[in-house]
């Protein structure tokens, strides 16, 4: 694939989800806060790609790409398990 990236072990970073985070970026914003924001797992923002991107977006691809646009993690608690979230801040 041509927007591939080899990282120093020769593994494939997946595509390049540039196109789809700069729109991302268009109407959300990164939070250090979860309150008012849209929390998203990597899972589903994947989702999102692949309804657009009719190929596997390797979720590795998607976290690498939002941390780099400054996104955040927070966590979501319930009684005895937890689930981590990205937050997105609507602009």
């Amino acid at each position: 694939m041509e927007d591939e990236e080899i990282n120093d072990e020769g593994v494939s970073d997946g595509i390049d989800l540039s196109p789809y985070i700069n729109v991302i970026c268009m109407f959300y914003g990164p939070s250090i806060m979860p309150k008012g924001c849209i929390l998203m797992t990597t899972k589903q923002i994947a989702e999102k790609v692949q309804e657009l991107f009719p190929m596997e977006v390797p979720l590795l691809s998607v976290h690498k790409a939002l941390k780099e646009s400054g996104f955040h993690l927070t966590i979501v608690r319930s009684p005895g398990d937890f689930s981590f979230y990205w937050m997105l801040k609507e602009k």
